[in-house]
């Protein structure tokens, strides 16, 4: 099929889903019509009642946006932002994109430390990537102090820009491994979302993430889970009496050798919470 010269807004419509099935592009239909409202600025519902003609703005546009989504980057680095919770996350090659999985970590750990609102408290995030978990808190919690720690120097400047974006002002941006950067601080709450994806999977993943999102945000080990056993072996040492550790963690994780890591450093577990597909995904516990 021929793109159109002059289309109309639903014969594009039409083309793009065409487009993107033929290249393999999972939920065609649906991320056409993310295309067009948030790149070209029609609403799907303006499509089909007005039926408007393209601009030669609006027809480039497309055709670029066409071209990179068919080499599977992905359409959140195409548009350039992500929704996470109620903000604006921006996203770019480099980069992690936000899923609705880490949105539920983050309101765990809203959960837990709401009943200490109005105190100064100390939270640190590692592996922020984008920031978009240090900001959901910062938004939440305005008098916190809160850390967040990359080794990726690309990461941290996307998690710069989200903090200026999104105007908060109570996060210190740390570049280092892990608890490196924090060495001698304790915290009312540690919170990450580590790679813990492991190996032989991240393979034989879809290509938006496998050739796209940065490894060293993926990668987990050859169990998906050394970086998630350092951070419980070591947390203890870094968290306030009272205080919560709260990870996001690989579907179809065995708990128990979390959990019997985490007594071991001092830490009480809580059962693992699952996500919206019924997995095992938010891993908590506490210093007594």
């Amino acid at each position: 099929m021929k793109a159109p010269e002059a289309p109309e807004a639903l014969e594009a419509l039409k083309y793009s889903i065409k487009e993107l099935k033929e290249a393999g592009v999972p939920e065609a239909e649906t991320e056409a019509e993310v295309i067009f409202k948030e790149i070209l600025g029609l609403d799907p519902a303006s499509i089909f009642r007005d039926n408007p003609a393209l601009t030669d703005k609006q027809k480039e546009k497309l055709k670029d946006t066409l071209l990179r989504r068919k080499k599977r980057e992905p359409l959140q680095y195409i548009i350039g932002h992500v929704h996470f919770l109620d903000l604006k996350i921006l996203v770019g090659p480099g980069v992690l994109i936000p899923r609705p999985e880490t949105e539920l970590v983050t309101l765990e750990a809203v959960k837990r430390i709401s009943p200490l609102k109005g105190r100064p408290l100390k939270m640190v995030e590692l592996c922020a990537g984008s920031g978009a978990i240090s900001i959901a808190l910062a938004k939440e919690f305005p008098e916190a102090e809160i850390m967040a720690v990359d080794i990726s120097e690309k990461a941290l400047e996307y998690a710069r820009k989200n903090k200026d974006f999104n105007k908060v002002k109570n996060i210190v941006l740390l570049k280092g491994d892990l608890f490196e950067p924090v060495m001698g601080r304790k915290f009312h709450l540690i919170i990450a979302n580590p790679p813990y994806i492991k190996d032989e999977i991240l393979e034989i993943l879809e290509p938006e993430v496998r050739d796209w999102e940065p490894r060293e945000a993926l990668a987990g080990g050859p169990e998906g889970l050394e970086i998630v056993k350092k951070i419980i072996a070591q947390a203890s040492d870094y968290l306030l009496n009272g205080g919560f550790l709260v990870l996001e963690i690989a579907g179809r994780t065995d708990p128990e050798v979390l959990y019997a890591l985490a007594r071991e450093g001092g830490l009480a577990p809580e059962p693992v919470i699952k996500d919206y597909a019924g997995l095992e995904r938010i891993f908590v516990a506490k210093r007594p």
